[in-house]
């Protein structure tokens, strides 16, 4: 993994902005403000699940963000190739237009 992989933003941290945004305390009440189980955003805390597409597009627009900027995180985290993780880190940066320099 290169070092410009360490700036791409992960789909917990768009959790966590979220719930900062609006002012949620608990995994519970982020639950219910994107209608999914409790359950499943533990999994997503603790890496057993990746967030799939679906999931990317609700946080998005409850964000106001580009989707597909969390759909790019997404597959970052979930594709093990580094030239997959590549093409989603740039991806991802071109949209944020964050760079890794």
């Amino acid at each position: 993994m290169t070092e410009s992989a360490h700036i791409i933003k992960s789909p917990l941290d768009y959790l966590d902005q979220l719930m900062k945004q609006e002012n949620l305390s608990s995994d519970y009440q982020l639950s219910k403000h994107l209608g999914v189980s409790r359950q499943l955003v533990s999994n997503w805390r603790h890496h057993r699940a990746i967030m799939d597409p679906y999931h990317c597009w609700k946080l998005a627009d409850a964000l106001g963000v580009d989707e597909r900027e969390i759909e790019a995180a997404a597959n970052y985290q979930r594709d093990k190739v580094d030239k997959k993780r590549e093409y989603w880190l740039g991806k991802w940066q071109s949209l944020t237009g964050i760079s890794a320099d």
